[in-house]
């Protein structure tokens, strides 16, 4: 079976990873059907939400550290090519997922790090189970963190949670990533793929094009000026108002019944 796997369900979009064996290690070549599949998703207007979980009792332990440990026997330049190569690789995964326009929800269990932290960090919300344990390990074989970590962390747990997390390396649990603001919910395993799917389906059913609109707002707002940010939500309201789905939302209000949106 493909070590990715993939799927469009209504307005539902699913990637999963498929490498139990390995703790879900993402290797380059997973990396690259990652991105085909998200900047598909990325086009299609009739697609509001993207879940990304994984088989088995882990979400991503990271990268493939037996291909870090093959790669070490190299000269100095030629290593530092290859790695850099690979971090740039992975790059464009998490500029997609923070640039399109759907909700991105990670649904996590057991094992989750490196470039799993990532995910879980990069999404839009964050639901895990009880049994999640994170970690961010690169420090442990004498690397720095990638896939966005440093980006994401201190901004989302402050700098001085940050560097801790980063320059110590310590194993957190579920319970300390949703006290710290890492993850949203946290909730029993065996409730996880239903909770997960409550989740991806209320935010399907929402009015897309002001949830997409939303999740830009609060992206940029952290490098915004008030002002700026003050013209950009001006911008949006007049994109958003010019949709059947404001008109429905307002007028559902005024009727007192729940709206029914259609995605445009």
């Amino acid at each position: 079976m493909s070590e990715i796997l993939t799927k469009i369900e209504g307005s539902i979009a699913t990637l999963t990873v498929n490498r139990p064996e390995a703790r879900n290690a993402i290797s380059g070549e997973m990396m690259v059907a990652m991105l085909q599949f998200f900047r598909a998703v990325e086009q299609r207007s009739d697609v509001g939400v993207l879940v990304i979980d994984a088989v088995g009792d882990h979400f991503i332990a990271g990268g493939d550290v037996k291909s870090f440990a093959q790669n070490a026997s190299k000269p100095p330049a030629e290593r530092a090519a290859t790695f850099e190569g690979f971090v740039h690789n992975v790059n464009p995964v998490f500029l997609t997922l923070e640039r399109m326009p759907q909700i991105v929800v990670a649904s996590a269990r057991g094992f989750i790090a490196g470039a799993g932290v990532s995910f879980v960090a990069g999404a839009d919300l964050a639901i895990v189970s009880t049994t999640a344990k994170f970690m961010l390990s690169h420090i442990k074989i004498g690397a720095v963190p990638d896939a966005g970590a440093s980006y994401y962390l201190p901004r989302q747990v402050g700098v001085k949670r940050a560097k801790e997390i980063i320059c110590l390396g310590d194993t957190f649990t579920a319970e300390d990533a949703l006290r710290i603001g890492l993850v949203n919910r946290v909730v029993p395993d065996d409730r996880l793929a239903a909770e997960t799917a409550a989740l991806a389906a209320r935010l399907a059913g929402g009015p897309r094009v002001a949830l997409g609109e939303a999740k830009q707002l609060v992206n940029q707002s952290l490098d915004n000026t008030l002002a700026q940010q003050l013209y950009a939500e001006a911008e949006s309201a007049n994109r958003v108002t010019r949709t059947e789905d404001f008109v429905e939302g307002a007028t559902a209000f005024g009727q007192k019944r729940t709206p029914v949106y259609k995605g445009r």
